[in-house]
């Protein structure tokens, strides 16, 4: 499993913000242990930071999360969450069809 981090327009955004999104990009994994890649993208417009994670998996399981924050890491944080919610929403529709 892959992850990806990639910046635009800006090098960094300090310290531990890599980690933090390996982190939770592992955490992620771990629970949906399916995926095959992940995709994190920051960039800088003005004084907000915009993060996309775009997760890949078997089973057609895609997601995507998007959100803009005057602080990177908590516009990271959020991305995740989206992402995590919209793959917890595709498994209980794969489980309910089954059923």
């Amino acid at each position: 499993m892959a992850i990806e981090i990639t910046f635009r327009h800006i090098t960094e955004l300090g310290h531990g913000t890599r980690e933090h999104a390996q982190a939770l990009g592992e955490a992620l994994a771990a629970e949906f242990p399916s995926i095959e890649n992940i995709h994190v993208i920051v960039s800088k417009d003005g004084g907000l930071f915009f993060a996309e994670v775009g997760v890949q998996g078997g089973r057609g399981m895609n997601a995507e999360g998007k959100e803009k924050d005057a602080d990177g890491c908590h516009a990271i944080g959020m991305a995740f969450k989206h992402a995590e919610r919209q793959l917890r929403k595709h498994l209980e529709k794969l489980h309910e069809h089954r059923a």
